[in-house]
């Protein structure tokens, strides 16, 4: 009688290893792409909200000949005016009555605001996170705001 040969079923550590190590290797690239997305869309969606509210500032200015007070949630269907940066700021406005600025000393966020509208002379602007380094946050608020601010302090016209 012939011994019958048995072996045991699963996988070897090396296989299991070259699969973990292929998963790992999946992820690794497409991991910063997801991360990309989402700040590509937050970015997109700011840039949709400071030219959806520019455009109702200025109807606004053209029908009334002044500018408005305040960033009226009845433009947008009563719904509150946001920054995707910063979706939960509990006070996302800041109202400015300074006729000679133009935006906000500082560009990144702030505990007071996340949304800057200047009364006096119709400016809309969002306030984006802190980068890395100052030129790349400023890239990103002139980039979001449509706006071409020489430096991170500029509060000229």
């Amino acid at each position: 009688m012939r011994a019958r040969r048995t072996t045991a079923g699963g996988f070897t550590l090396v296989e299991l290893v070259v699969v973990v190590l292929i998963i790992a290797i999946l992820a690794a690239i497409t991991f910063p792409k997801i991360i990309n997305q989402s700040t590509e869309a937050q970015i997109a969606a700011s840039s949709y909200l400071v030219e959806n509210v520019r455009t109702k500032i200025e109807e606004y200015w053209a029908i009334n000949g002044g500018w408005p007070t305040t960033v009226d949630p009845a433009w947008f269907q009563s719904r509150r005016v946001i920054n995707p940066f910063e979706p939960a700021h509990p006070n996302p406005l800041y109202l400015d009555n300074d006729p000679n600025k133009y935006n906000l000393q500082t560009k990144y966020l702030a505990p007071n605001c996340s949304i800057w509208y200047n009364r006096a002379n119709g400016s809309f602007a969002i306030r984006v996170p802190r980068q890395r380094t100052d030129a790349e946050t400023l890239a990103l608020y002139n980039l979001v705001n449509k706006a071409s601010c020489p430096s991170l302090s500029y509060t000229g016209q």
